[in-house]
């Protein structure tokens, strides 16, 4: 449904905020690039050696990605999916607010 509070989604509703991610202040913040493209965030997925898929591969959403991982992968991989998406967007949010950013392995 698209409801993170990404900066993107923000300004879409109205909100004045500047749109670049709050990490890498690169892109865009969209979920997609707050969860998986953001150079932060793929930093801590570069780490799940026995992902079932490429993570950055195609123009994927957060919903085709664990679908795709619900297909090729076991139980365990979705739960890594979804505390490691769970992770990175909490992660963001400390540093939105002024806490350290965790190191990947910390994430």
């Amino acid at each position: 449904m698209n409801g993170l509070p990404t900066r993107q989604n923000l300004e879409s509703r109205g909100v004045q905020i500047e749109g670049s991610c709050p990490l890498c202040e690169k892109g865009l913040e969209s979920t997609k690039h707050a969860l998986v493209h953001c150079s932060k965030a793929w930093e801590v997925w570069w780490s799940w050696q026995s992902c079932p898929l490429n993570l950055g591969e195609g123009n994927l959403d957060i919903t085709d990605l664990a679908l795709r991982i619900m297909e090729k992968g076991t139980d365990l991989d979705m739960e890594i999916f979804f505390v490691t998406t769970w992770s990175i967007w909490y992660n963001r949010n400390q540093v939105v607010h002024e806490q350290p950013y965790l190191t990947p392995p910390q994430i």
